[in-house]
């Protein structure tokens, strides 16, 4: 395995009950995608249901990876993004 870090970001759905119902990362390196796609896929989020607007929500959430020394890439920071 190689010794990687960076920033992964993933593109969620969130259904109306808080669920995550996909989880695809978009960009970043391939050997980190898989971790925080599987993390997301198990969160709950508290949604406030507005009439008329009761469809799923995309969110984008940044994952940053780094490296200490001797140890495995470790996650330090998230950010999270709602899109209208």
């Amino acid at each position: 395995m190689r010794k990687v870090q960076g920033v992964v970001s993933v593109k969620i759905i969130v259904n109306r009950d808080g669920d995550v119902v996909k989880a695809c990362a978009t960009n970043g390196d391939e050997e980190l995608a898989n971790a925080p796609e599987k993390a997301a896929l198990r969160w709950k989020f508290k949604r406030k249901v507005v009439p008329g607007r009761e469809s799923n929500v995309e969110v984008g959430i940044s994952f940053k990876y780094v490296l200490e020394k001797g140890k495995r890439a470790r996650t330090i920071d998230k950010e999270l993004a709602i899109y209208p």
